[in-house]
């Protein structure tokens, strides 16, 4: 629309991208890169208010990414006493039923109090659907 506002506020994008997989592929053909880190965020006034970082589980710097990410937006934490870094499993494909696990710093929390940021269920894992 002439708003702008998905490419200037994030305005969920992501219901979009999703819309168009769902719309556009058979599921056997979904696929969720994982194997190597993304950063992806909204900064405003200073600080990350939307998105955070996720690592893939075979980025072999993905502790320097991590590192790097938290001297940046959320000084004086190092990634060894950090309490925002958390663990997802992730499954990549229906066609594999491994889960493997990524570890993420989140903004906060969804509205269904969640970590935000991959949409982690509360069991810590995060299917194909």
């Amino acid at each position: 629309d002439d708003s702008a506002l998905i490419f200037t506020h994030r305005c969920n994008d992501l219901i979009f991208q999703t819309a168009a997989v769902r719309l556009l592929l058979p599921r056997s053909r979904w696929f969720r890169f994982a194997d190597w880190s993304y950063q992806h965020h909204t900064v405003r006034d200073g600080a990350v208010a939307w998105g955070g970082i996720e690592t893939g589980f075979d980025d072999p710097n993905a502790d320097a990414a991590l590192g790097d990410y938290l001297a940046r937006w959320y000084p004086p934490e190092t990634l060894a006493d950090s309490t925002r870094v958390r663990v997802c499993h992730v499954q990549s494909s229906v066609n594999d039923s491994r889960f493997r696990p990524v570890r993420f710093i989140p903004h906060g929390r969804t509205r269904w109090n969640w970590l935000a940021a991959p949409y982690c269920n509360k069991n810590g894992r995060l299917p194909i659907w």
